[in-house]
């Protein structure tokens, strides 16, 4: 997997359902869902704020809000995705990134990390056309970044498991298939031994 890149545009496990996060942000969507403009500026904000501070619990949380599960093809969950992938890349690069240690509960980061995981395999498992596709890339290019910044690899590509179900459970997942199996699964040793691990 260290040697997997996947081409990503650049710029949970908890229940991904983004209700249990409250009133607010269910609020959040419905006033920029129909607005393409105005979502774009309030990612680009969210985005911009994580730039410049280390404390971005509440920003990364934020974005997160805003995946709308109801609507697996939208543009707006595209942009969103594409955008934690960055900051999920820059935060694990920079070392900002509190990696799970054994027998300690994980802290925010990896909670938001494994609720962006889980919203993506949701993408992935319920989209259509190029959508299933986008979204096994972008989940390949962070498990990427987990092999290159985990200084410990302790539970590495745990989510690996729920990409694969994603996959195998896909509705118009037949191009994402091919895809995994031919970009990823036939081209690196550790991913056919992490594929085969999940499948059995």
């Amino acid at each position: 997997m260290s040697s997997v890149v996947a081409n990503v545009p650049s710029g949970k496990k908890r229940k991904p359902t983004l209700d249990a996060r409250g009133p607010k942000a269910k609020r959040r969507r419905e006033e920029t869902g129909g607005n393409g403009s105005e979502l774009d500026l309030q990612i680009q904000k969210l985005e911009n704020e994580l730039s410049k501070t280390t404390n971005v619990e509440s920003q990364t949380s934020e974005l997160i809000s805003l995946f709308d599960p109801t609507s697996p093809d939208s543009e707006g969950n595209l942009k969103v995705a594409i955008c934690l992938c960055r900051v999920f890349s820059r935060m694990m690069a920079s070392g900002q990134f509190s990696w799970q240690k054994p027998k300690e509960e994980p802290g925010w980061q990896i909670k938001e990390y494994q609720s962006y995981q889980s919203m993506v395999q949701q993408f992935l498992k319920n989209g259509h056309g190029s959508t299933p596709t986008t979204m096994l890339k972008l989940h390949m290019k962070m498990l990427k970044e987990e092999s290159s910044h985990n200084p410990d690899s302790f539970g590495i590509y745990k989510g690996f498991p729920g990409l694969v179900a994603a996959l195998v459970d896909a509705v118009d997942g037949s191009d994402a298939r091919k895809t995994f199996a031919e970009e990823y699964v036939q081209q690196y040793q550790d991913c056919c031994y992490y594929s085969l691990a999940a499948i059995t």
